[in-house]
């Protein structure tokens, strides 16, 4: 033992400059004596530290989100800042299901606890108490209920597997459709874990998000709207897993890079936008796999090259808008075999060449945009003869002819003339008109159109 040289407890000698002498005592050691267990205040054992509801919440999702992939790092279930944090503070301190949950025998809890914290976590980086209707989240209702109680078809709020008859996947979120509800923030990327989503719709909202490659996990969705927000990124080829397809949607938005040549294998697809975005690259020939295809809006993007001859192969395909792009070459003659074809916007491009005649066959064509290319030639007689045919734009072209015959004669035999065409009829000093057209709505020359300076048209 270690004692003092004096045996006192008293200060330091100043003979020894304040420091104390120290030596060994002579005396034995005492043998080790066993002590009692340590006591709590109440006289009892100290219990082992009780597990908190945050930290049982954690450690259940937590290999579920630890991936792959990894969207979230379970350094964020520490940090107050984030929306893990609070999502998982909320279930533990406010949320009475999550307590219920916790304490069932239910074989798939971590699951479902994992399920209401990805929509909880939506609700809070969403500015969820901003969105124009609550659908019951952050309540007591299970997830399936946060929705707003009316059929599924209104695909309106959250809706589970239980819903659509689903008994292998009644906890399962199958849609998830809060489109144009004020939602303003970032999508969390767990949302991408919901491997049986049928249908996503966040358009017309204020939302960033990407679409990761993990996307091609999703193998049951088949409505994706995702127009008009601020979705950013490329489209990963993994999306060519996505059979179901039927409608993809992300026009508006920022969206850059090509599409993916594996769309060809969105078999059931009928509609697909992708205009106004930052789209570059071509229109892939695996496009023409599409048979059911019914709407293609890839205008006002920065794509270009020729149109694939493929496109004759979309016999089901109405409206085709391909406007304000870069687009060159020459119309593909297999136009001819889209018979359902209604509506086609093709102004403002690069192409060139003549207008095929078998346009002018085409059983329901009723609005024709081609302004603004480097067509040339005269128009084929079978336009005039077209029963459907309602508005025709070829101003700014090359095209030439008298156009009175085809679409200013009101004794065509079985043709009722209610007609809208704009087509260089207008001629000035310089340049003579190249179209004569005594019906034209529009008559323009290479200034503008009427007197109005030209401008350049968006649709």
């Amino acid at each position: 033992l270690l004692s003092r040289s004096d045996g006192s407890n008293s200060s330091s000698d100043a003979a020894t400059g304040g420091v104390d002498i120290i030596e060994i005592s002579s005396k034995p050691t005492a043998s080790p004596t066993t002590l009692p267990p340590t006591l709590s205040p109440s006289g009892l054992p100290s219990a082992a530290p009780t597990e908190t509801l945050e930290t049982k919440i954690i450690n259940l999702i937590g290999p579920l989100l630890a991936g792959p992939p990894t969207f979230t790092k379970m350094s964020s279930f520490t940090d107050p800042t984030t929306t893990s944090f609070q999502a998982i503070d909320w279930m533990a301190k406010v949320d009475n299901r999550t307590s219920d949950i916790l304490s069932s025998d239910r074989e798939n809890k971590p699951r479902v606890l994992l399920i209401r914290y990805i929509m909880v976590s939506l609700y809070l980086s969403t500015n969820g108490p901003d969105w124009t209707r609550q659908y019951n989240f952050m309540t007591d209702k299970d997830v399936c209920e946060w929705n707003d109680g009316t059929r599924i078809q209104s695909r309106a709020g959250v809706w589970c597997g239980d819903q659509l008859d689903r008994t292998d996947i009644d906890d399962e979120v199958v849609v998830l459709a809060l489109a144009e509800n004020r939602l303003n923030g970032s999508m969390p990327l767990d949302l991408y874990l919901l491997t049986h989503m049928q249908v996503l719709a966040f358009g017309l909202n204020d939302v960033s998000v990407t679409i990761p490659s993990y996307v091609g996990e999703m193998d049951k969705l088949h409505y994706a709207w995702l127009g008009s927000t601020q979705l950013g990124g490329t489209l990963p080829t993994e999306i060519g897993k996505l059979t179901d397809m039927t409608l993809f949607s992300v026009y508006r938005s920022s969206m850059h890079g090509s599409i993916p040549s594996e769309i060809g294998n969105w078999r059931q697809l009928e509609v697909f936008e992708v205009s106004e975005t930052q789209i570059t690259g071509t229109i892939p020939s695996e496009l023409g796999h599409l048979g059911q295809l019914m709407r293609l809006d890839i205008g006002n993007t920065q794509m270009m090259g020729t149109i694939p001859t493929e496109v004759g192969h979309l016999s089901k395909l109405i409206n085709f808008k391909a406007a304000n792009a870069g687009f060159n070459g020459t119309l593909p003659t297999e136009f001819g075999n889209c018979n359902e074809l209604n509506r086609m916007y093709l102004n403002y491009n690069q192409l060139t060449g003549t207008v095929p005649s078998e346009l002018g066959q085409l059983p329901w064509l009723s609005h024709l945009y081609l302004e603004g290319n480097g067509l040339f030639g005269e128009l084929p007689a079978e336009l005039g003869t077209a029963a459907s045919i309602f508005y025709v734009s070829i101003h700014s072209n090359n095209i030439v002819g008298d156009l009175d015959p085809l679409f200013c004669d009101e004794n065509v035999p079985g043709i009722e003339r209610v007609v809208d065409v704009e087509s260089d009829c207008r001629g000035n000093d310089t340049v003579p008109a190249q179209t004569k057209c005594t019906c034209c709505d529009l008559c323009c020359d290479d200034v503008g159109c009427d007197g109005t300076p030209f401008f350049r048209l968006e649709w």
